[in-house]
């Protein structure tokens, strides 16, 4: 069976990734030459802590790159405040994103963490406090090479069950290079700070692109194949799943339309979730290009939805998934 996946600003077509993903800043959502605000966090999930991040200037922009599209553009003043992390760490978690630090750029700057009260971060280059403490067994690195960069902190208790046991692997571009064996005294939660941090105005001057916490410790199979490029949420990336080329919802509207990729010989459904792990509530089925309502359009499919008709009137957020029958 294969996926079709779409994600937008308010309403998302989307599958999870293994692992409990609470937190996405795609970091996709600007126009390039806008200031960035705000960074939206697609998942919204009420039960953590982890939120819309705000920055403390307005500094930071939208801007075009010409390897990975639209990003967020932080020139080495700015941060943005996301809430806290505040996830069960017996159960432990990741951070993985992208990043690409400007040429020049020094340790202690911090690229992203819980600096503000924990220590917990990441920071540009190795050296004195490199990863996110003193004790942090880590092998030497230098993000500040004008090169993107993936990125993964992976917590764990290793089994014991205790929350002040947990260790933590650092992982750049897939390959683990250290990890911390003193975490029993440290406190992993706390403000959750993207570009920097203002304990002491640690700003990296550095381009990020899709920033993801789950509160579990993704196996080392899945890090590399985010190093790699495979997708936060399968489809909505450069690997997996066909493409969805078209979303339209309209403010005060109960109807969506949705335009994806179909073959004249497939069937198709679309399923619908408020919480991305629930994916019961089928809103169409037996669609094929005979019900396309844009019959012009050559191996595209198109349909309407009215969400009210189908048990979703007047939703804040919603994501949807198209599949083969």
């Amino acid at each position: 069976m294969k996926n079709l996946f779409f994600s937008a600003a308010f309403l998302s077509l989307l599958a999870p990734c293994p692992g409990k993903l609470v937190a996405y800043f795609p970091l996709n959502e600007g126009t390039p030459g806008e200031v960035a605000e705000v960074i939206d966090d697609l998942i919204d999930n009420p039960d953590h802590g982890v939120t819309d991040g705000t920055a403390n200037n307005l500094s930071a922009t939208w801007v075009d790159d010409p390897e990975r599209g639209v990003v967020l553009d932080s020139p080495g003043n700015n941060r943005f405040l996301a809430g806290t992390q505040d996830i069960d760490l017996v159960k432990g978690f990741t951070w993985s994103l992208w990043v690409k630090v400007a040429v020049g750029e020094t340790a202690p700057k911090v690229v992203i963490g819980t600096r503000n009260g924990s220590w917990h971060k990441i920071t540009v280059s190795s050296g004195v406090d490199g990863v996110g403490f003193v004790d942090f067994v880590a092998g030497a690195y230098d993000l500040a090479d004008g090169l993107w960069h993936h990125l993964a902190l992976v917590g764990t208790d290793n089994g014991s069950g205790v929350s002040n046991d947990v260790r933590v692997s650092f992982y750049l571009d897939g390959v683990k290079l250290g990890e911390d064996t003193t975490a029993a005294a440290l406190t992993y939660n706390g403000q959750m700070e993207i570009g920097g941090s203002t304990r002491f105005n640690e700003f990296a001057n550095c381009r990020l692109d899709d920033v993801a916490i789950w509160d579990e410790a993704l196996s080392e199979e899945v890090i590399i194949g985010l190093a790699n490029g495979d997708p936060v949420i399968p489809g909505t990336g450069g690997g997996g799943g066909l493409e969805v080329t078209g979303f339209s919802y309209r403010a005060g509207s109960d109807s969506v339309t949705l335009t994806w990729r179909a073959d004249d010989s497939m069937s198709y459904r679309v399923l619908a979730s408020r919480d991305l792990s629930d994916w019961s509530s089928r809103i169409a089925q037996g669609l094929d290009t005979g019900v396309d309502e844009n019959q012009g359009d050559e191996g595209l499919l198109t349909i309407t939805i009215d969400l009210a008709e189908v048990g979703f009137p007047r939703v804040e957020k919603l994501f949807f998934r198209v599949e083969e029958e």
